[in-house]
Order: C-alpha cells, then sequence, then structure tokens
C-alpha cells in the first residue's frame, strides 16, 4: 500500500514537472518572438531598378524598426510591398542578428510594350500609324504592366484587344523561345485570345494550348524549310496539325 502511494507521488512529480518544463518553454517563446528584448534597431534598404519608391517609403510602409527581430514575416512584408507598388517584383529580407534589418527590394524590368488598341480598329495592320490605340504600358517577363514611362525604345511591342495579363505573360514566352530559332520579331498581335506574331512570316497560336508541343512541331517545320530551302509564307499552329503556307517564288523574266 504505501509503495502504491509512493509510486502516485513519484508519478504526480513527473507530470508537475512536464508541465512546468512545457510552460517555461512557451514563456520562452513568447520571449523570443513577442517581448521587446531583441527589438529591430538597424534598417538598410536596397533599391535595384526600382522608380517607383523611395527608401523611407519602403522603411515607412512597413514599420519593421521596434518589432522584436524573431517576428519578422518575410512573405507578409514581401506581399505588402508588392501589392501597394506596382513596379516592385522582389522584396528580400535579410536578418543579422541580433538588431539588423536589410530590405532588398528588386524593381520589374520591362520586355515589351503593349498598346491596347480600338475595337474598331483594323485587324490587317496593327501599327501604331493605322490603328486607333487607346492606352499603352509596360509589361515584364509575367505580364504585369508597371508605371513607368513608355520612352524605352527597343522593346517589343504587342498590340492587343483587351487586357489579359495571362495571354501577355504567354506571349512573352513563346517570343522569347522563338529567338532561340534566330527568328526577329517584328510585333506581336493578340485577337480574340489568339496570338499572332509578324517574323519575315507570320505564325499563328493559340496561346493556352500545348504551347512546348507547337514550339516543338515549329522548330521541326523551320528546320525542314531550311533543307528543302522554301521560303515561308505564314505556320498556323492553332490546330492539332499545323497548316504551312509557303511563299510562292518568282519568276524572273
Amino acid at each position: 500500500m504505501i509503495q502504491r502511494t509512493k509510486r502516485k507521488r513519484n508519478l504526480l512529480s513527473i507530470k508537475n514537472l512536464i508541465i512546468l518544463l512545457i510552460a517555461l518553454f512557451l514563456f520562452l517563446i513568447f520571449l523570443f518572438f513577442k517581448s521587446p528584448l531583441l527589438p529591430v534597431k538597424e534598417i538598410e534598404v536596397v533599391l535595384e531598378s526600382v522608380d517607383c519608391v523611395s527608401l523611407g517609403e519602403v522603411e515607412n510602409e512597413l514599420s519593421i524598426r521596434g518589432q522584436s527581430f524573431f517576428s519578422i514575416n518575410d512573405l507578409y512584408f514581401e506581399r505588402k510591398i508588392k501589392q501597394k507598388y506596382s513596379c516592385v517584383k522582389t522584396v528580400k529580407i535579410e536578418k543579422i542578428f541580433p538588431d539588423k534589418i536589410i530590405l532588398m527590394v528588386l524593381g520589374r524590368q520591362p520586355v515589351a510594350v503593349v498598346f491596347i488598341l480600338n475595337k474598331g480598329s483594323s485587324t490587317a495592320d496593327f501599327s501604331s500609324s493605322s490603328a486607333e490605340i487607346i492606352s499603352g504600358y509596360l509589361i515584364d517577363d509575367e505580364g504585369i504592366d508597371f508605371k513607368q514611362s513608355l520612352e524605352d525604345k527597343g522593346l517589343l511591342k504587342i498590340y492587343v484587344d483587351e487586357k489579359s495579363p495571362d495571354d501577355l505573360k504567354k506571349a512573352v514566352f513563346i517570343v522569347n523561345k522563338l529567338k532561340n530559332f534566330s527568328l526577329e520579331i517584328k510585333q506581336v498581335k493578340i485577337l480574340d485570345g489568339q496570338l499572332i506574331i509578324d517574323s519575315k512570316f507570320k505564325i499563328f497560336f493559340v496561346p493556352d494550348t500545348n504551347i512546348d508541343q507547337k514550339l516543338a512541331a515549329l522548330q521541326l517545320i523551320l528546320e525542314q524549310a531550311k533543307i528543302d530551302g522554301k521560303e515561308l509564307e505564314s505556320i498556323d499552329l492553332r490546330f492539332d496539325k499545323p497548316v504551312i503556307k509557303y511563299a510562292s517564288k518568282k519568276i524572273k523574266i
């Protein structure tokens, strides 16, 4: 009987010790993440290719100074900055113990200028001289538009009848792939969800279906045309089987 009582007391003591250790552990976690024992005292902001926000604006927007060093949430702060400033592509946070934070803010790089056309414009030629342009803006490789001057020259021109970031992202992806085929792209048109690429010949795509497969087929067609010495007029990749049209040979008199 006495032994049973001792065992119960020992078990109770062990249980109390475990509860005490758990409480101590939770208290230490609270000290690390919630208490002001390790507040952020120094903040360094580095801007790279960013012209829509200043160093001070980034620091003020995030209000990191004074927060617990261990409570800084990288994803939260990146999302907050990107939502407010469209020219920001990435925010990287480096923590230097015990009280310094370095913010690396990287801007979006323009890869194309997009022109939105009047629905009544002629679809035969999307050049700015023959179609009514409603507005224009720059996009990066993700198809995201951001506020910046349209004075950037040498960028790919994309003419669209409506704004679709997803279609624009796919168009930029396809154009970058075509550069590997040594094709010089003059301009791109997106009409009713269909992609028309102007090079030495026209290429037609539906950008939401089997892009990699279509590009592989295009590469084979280009290689075969080069072997056969044929000049292409258009390649239509909107269907299951590509439709190829060759340029008629001019007869010298």
